[in-house]
């Protein structure tokens, strides 16, 4: 747990003496400290016949904008052109042949990947 609140902000004045105390608080985890953009007390927003005051928080909430994906529509492909074309992006990286080790393995699949 973090504290959010700065140290040593008075978040209370008592009433029959005028001090300034601090007895809340205000903690949160190491993930929403990183959203907080400011966290303090706002004493002339103090409400009347009260000893405690208020403390502002704010948050940053942006949501990030996703991006839309494309919908592909497999019924509207042309399956004798598209073989047709792997076929010929496929010679393109020789005969099948037993891949000796990973670095073989990833540019085979990088191969393959770009011809389709």
């Amino acid at each position: 747990m973090t504290q959010l609140l700065p140290k040593d902000v008075p978040t209370l004045q008592a009433s029959r003496s005028g001090n300034w105390t601090r007895p809340d608080n205000v903690f949160g985890n190491e993930e929403l400290a990183d959203w907080i953009e400011s966290c303090e007390t706002c004493p002339q927003e103090r409400s009347p016949n009260t000893d405690h005051v208020p403390i502002l928080t704010q948050i940053d909430l942006t949501v990030a904008m996703s991006t839309s994906q494309t919908n592909l529509n497999y019924r509207e492909v042309d399956w004798t052109k598209f073989r047709r074309k792997l076929k010929a992006e496929l010679d393109l990286l020789g005969p099948p042949r037993v891949l000796a080790n990973e670095e073989e393995f990833q540019a085979s699949a990088r191969g393959i990947d770009c011809a389709l």
